[in-house]
Parts: C-alpha cells; structure tokens; sequence
C-alpha cells in the first residue's frame, strides 16, 4: 500500500476533502542536481491535489490523516491512463490505413485515425473518471500529534 499524508479541508454529506502536497519521488537522493525528478520537482514545485474521499473514520477540519492506495489500485489506474489510450491510438491508425484506396493516402488515414483513437480513448477515461467517483484511496487513521510523540520515544530507546 502507497501511504501519503494529507490534511481534512472540509467534511461533509459523510465525504471529507483531503489536501494533499504532491512529493517527488525521490525524496531527495545524492544525485542532487544531476536527477531528472529533482529538476522536474524543482520546476514544478510542490503543488497540493485536493480529493474527496469517504469519511469513514469521523473527520474535522484540520485533522491530519494517513491516507493509502493499493497497489492494485495504482497497476488498474496506470494501465487505464497511459495503455488504453496508446492502444486505442494504434488501432485507430492501423484500421484507418486499411481504409485508404491508395497507398498515397495511407499516411493521412493512418494520422487522422490514431487521433480519432487516441481521442477515443481519452475520452473514455474522462466519463470513467466522471461515473466512477471512488478513487482507490482507503482512510488508515487520524494522525494525533500524541501518535508521532509515541513513536518518536519508541525509536529513540
């Protein structure tokens, strides 16, 4: 399970809305300045996502929670995201090419269809995304502020 720390905004109708600052992927390793994630991370900055998840553990504002993503979750979302679209992409152009009278004309029928898939798939994703409002993420628990003191004496004995 990926776990990530993120802040209640607002709850209510039994959802909360989580902020959650987005991290680079190396938290900062020796390669410094010679990193590719660092140069993106520095450019970009740390943006924060904000997402609505189901309150299951009794949420105010301003509490601070651990928030999880099955793996599963992360492998289904990633293969939507980039695989379906670039498979819809290659059979649109590969159909479309068939289509063409000429062999002169295959190259614009090839383009025009792998847009028309690539298109396809995209908007397959949005009105999935849209339809399917549960994003994977499972609430683990409130972070206290006595929690962290706990821990923080359990790993200094």
């Amino acid at each position: 399970m990926i776990e990530q720390h993120a802040r209640v905004q607002q709850v209510e109708n039994g959802y909360a809305l989580l902020e959650i600052t987005r991290q680079s992927t190396c938290g900062g390793c020796e390669q410094g300045s010679n990193c590719g994630t660092a140069l993106f991370g520095r450019y970009f900055g740390q943006r924060a996502a904000t997402l609505r998840v189901q309150d299951s553990i009794g949420l105010q504002a301003n509490d601070e929670v651990l928030v999880g993503l099955p793996e599963q979750a992360m492998l289904n979302g990633s293969l939507r995201l980039y695989a379906l679209p670039l498979f819809t992409f290659l059979m649109g152009s590969i159909l479309a090419s068939q289509w063409a009278a000429n062999a002169a004309d295959r190259d614009i029928y090839s383009i025009a269809g792998g847009v028309m898939g690539l298109s396809c798939g995209l908007l397959f994703n949005l009105i999935q995304s849209q339809r399917n409002s549960s994003n994977g993420l499972k609430l683990i628990r409130k972070i206290t502020h006595s929690t962290a003191v706990e821990i923080l004496s359990i790993k200094s004995v």
